[in-house]
């Protein structure tokens, strides 16, 4: 059984930003919150 992610899309980025430089988000695809919304994001 997982844990359902219940972090906001900016939480996630913010998660992500501590652990990688923003050189690395870039090349990621990560430029701003947007991009981890449309990666990771459902709409209901």
């Amino acid at each position: 059984m997982t844990t359902p992610l219940t972090n906001s899309p900016l939480e996630i980025y913010n998660k992500l930003s501590l652990i990688r430089d923003y050189k690395d988000m870039v090349k990621m695809g990560f430029n701003q919150v947007d991009d981890v919304i449309r990666l990771f994001g459902k709409m209901k």
